[in-house]
């Protein structure tokens, strides 16, 4: 989980490869101090299925940058607690989310709440908001400076980098976050819509439609005018393609080419930008 110092060039990406495995993180071969971070997350993608054949385009970063081989996923090795993981830098006994689904009383005494995406969260006081996810967030920090960041993610998880609803400083109001067609602050709904169109319902499975909506709400809108120093992409593949039809199943191999292919547009749009 932890990503070395020693890992710093002019531009990194990382590449969080969730359930079970975190990893890898990549990186330019170039020295000096990292101008720009973005991180990519593959919901549910395992080292083994990385290949020059189904994955070139992060095949080719592993060959170039840096593999690290015994990564290992936050326990218990669900979606929002590695979610959580990564945003916060903190282990669950830490930053305070141990599941995808718990059972908290005091914010719903009848059922279990998603703990990426609860109505609670909304609530005008903010008091739950701020007190779910223990800790300050990478993105929340790069906030204090000053600085914008960009998040965007086709589940909901993807929220936690940057969760207030109440945007109290010039660098959170520019800070856009969008989790599985919703926007962070709500008045950048009316622009991002106009740009990319309505968040496409799910038609089926690879859920392409999805993600590929998502990546370019990062490359397209959010990094429309610049690149902030940090970026997330968090994609849905291909965790939601295995739950139903298996690891290396022809749906799970497929979904896992959709997310090289959104890789690709990534650095792509990296490259354009001269970074």
């Amino acid at each position: 989980m932890r990503i070395s110092r020693a890992m710093q060039s002019r531009f990194l990406l990382a590449v969080a490869l969730l359930l079970p495995m975190i990893g890898p993180v990549i990186a330019q071969p170039r020295r000096g101090k990292a101008n720009h971070v973005v991180v990519v997350v593959w919901d549910g993608m395992r080292p083994d299925f990385i290949s020059p054949e189904n994955t070139p385009t992060l095949a080719g970063l592993a060959r170039s940058g840096v593999f690290f081989r015994n990564n290992h996923p936050v326990f218990p090795s669900s979606t929002n607690v590695n979610g959580a993981a990564l945003a916060t830098g903190n282990y669950p006994g830490d930053n305070g989310v141990f599941a995808n689904e718990e059972f908290r009383p005091a914010i719903d005494p009848h059922s279990p709440i998603d703990t990426s995406d609860f109505p609670a969260l909304d609530a005008s006081d903010g008091r739950i908001n701020r007190d779910f996810l223990h800790g300050l967030t990478i993105a929340e920090l790069v906030q204090q400076t000053g600085r914008r960041t960009a998040v965007a993610g086709s589940k909901p998880v993807a929220q936690f980098f940057d969760r207030a609803r109440r945007r109290e400083t010039a660098a959170a109001r520019a800070s856009i976050v969008l989790y599985r067609g919703k926007v962070l602050p709500a008045s950048a709904s009316g622009a991002i819509f106009s740009a990319l169109g309505p968040f496409p319902k799910r038609k089926g499975l690879p859920n392409e439609e999805e993600d590929a909506w998502t990546t370019r709400g990062l490359t397209d809108f959010l990094w429309k005018d610049d690149v902030p120093e940090f970026s997330l992409l968090w994609l849905s593949e291909p965790d939601l393609s295995q739950h139903q039809t298996g690891p290396g199943s022809p749906t799970a191999r497929a979904a896992i080419k959709s997310d090289d292919d959104k890789l690709a547009r990534v650095i792509a749009a990296l490259q354009a930008k001269k970074l």
